[in-house]
């Protein structure tokens, strides 16, 4: 019941990259909600489905891999291709989108690990051919430490949850600046470790799910993050001081809908559409908004994001169809093997 949700988190970030005047830091809180969720569903499918043995980290893994890497590559091809094309020259243009000058540079948009703004001094994740691609290095670097560490144990996880929070409070009380609470990985602790705690709270007491609960926490987010500016006035502030809200609406969102199963239904079929566009969406965003300002000449706005957002979710649409659904039926025959006694 998570894919309404999931897609609304996408087009939050789509809204940072290209409408930033209605919402610049929509797009930071919508990246700490998908690290909530991510902590929630991969402590429950470690825990529930795979198993922490090694066999179940290894296919755990694979299917990580299988779920990550090939629209992502096939993404970075297309950006490939339209560069080597036709180099696109409109008014906006990500600075990051750009040829690897150099095999480091390639190796990394290759891998994705190594895309980390918060590790600057390697200086690789200026150059993403897929611009998202640095908190995909985040998601996948917390994939291994949950499955290798972090989930394994009930005291793991609440030993996590209290290092990330102490973490967190150190650095709001040594007035860091945003980006360095946001973008490296050790930041990105706490809301992976606060998603993974839900799960164990839910696993203890087997809770049901709130489904109008879960909704209302949801729009709750949702409007947050659009009124970030208007909430807390310059960006610096609303990424500061907004951040954490968001995170703890997030939290709310995952906890009331995190244990509701096999909806049916209209609704159902649109929420499980939503959340095969999200992450497609995610990917294409940025390249496609490119792409439309190169031929129409749009800056940043309200055109750009709408005609971005239309042209985007139907790029989404193909991807999953003709790629991600093939490999949708591998990842169910890894995932049913491992449910297997």
């Amino acid at each position: 019941m998570f894919g309404l949700f999931r897609y609304g988190l996408a087009v939050l970030v789509l809204v940072t990259h290209l409408w930033p005047q209605l919402a610049r830091p929509a797009g930071a809180y919508a990246v700490f909600g998908f690290y909530t969720l991510s902590g929630y569903l991969m402590a429950y499918v470690l825990r529930h489905v795979y198993g922490t043995d090694a066999e179940g980290v290894r296919r755990f893994l694979v299917n990580r891999f299988l779920r990550i890497y090939p629209p992502y590559w096939c993404v970075m091809a297309a950006t490939l291709l339209i560069f080597l094309v036709h180099p696109l020259t409109g008014p906006f243009l990500n600075p990051a989108v750009r040829l690897p000058p150099d095999l480091p540079h390639w190796l990394a948009n290759l891998v994705i690990f190594g895309l980390d703004p918060g590790l600057l001094q390697f200086q690789l994740a200026a150059v993403r051919l897929v611009p998202p691609a640095w908190s995909l290095h985040v998601e996948l670097s917390f994939y291994l430490l949950m499955a290798l560490v972090l989930v394994r144990r009930e005291w793991t996880i609440l030993l996590w949850l209290s290092l990330s929070a102490t973490e967190t409070l150190m650095a709001m009380l040594a007035g860091l600046p945003w980006p360095d609470r946001y973008f490296p990985l050790i930041a990105a602790s706490l809301p992976f470790a606060l998603g993974a705690t839900i799960q164990l709270l839910h696993e203890r007491r087997q809770a049901r799910g709130h489904g109008r609960a879960g909704a209302m926490a949801a729009a709750l987010f949702m409007l947050h993050a659009l009124a970030s500016r208007w909430l807390y006035g310059n960006d610096a502030a609303a990424l500061g001081m907004g951040l954490y809200l968001s995170l703890a609406l997030a939290a709310c969102v995952v906890w009331a809908l995190g244990p509701l199963r096999g909806s049916t239904g209209i609704f159902a079929r649109l929420d499980r559409w939503a959340g095969d566009m999200s992450y497609p969406l995610f990917l294409v965003h940025v390249i496609t908004a490119m792409a439309i300002s190169s031929a129409f000449g749009l800056k940043q706005g309200a055109a750009l994001f709408f005609s971005t957002l239309v042209a985007a979710t139907l790029l989404a649409f193909a991807l999953h169809v003709t790629l991600e659904q093939r490999i949708a039926r591998i990842r169910a025959a890894i995932r049913k093997r491992s449910a297997s006694p």
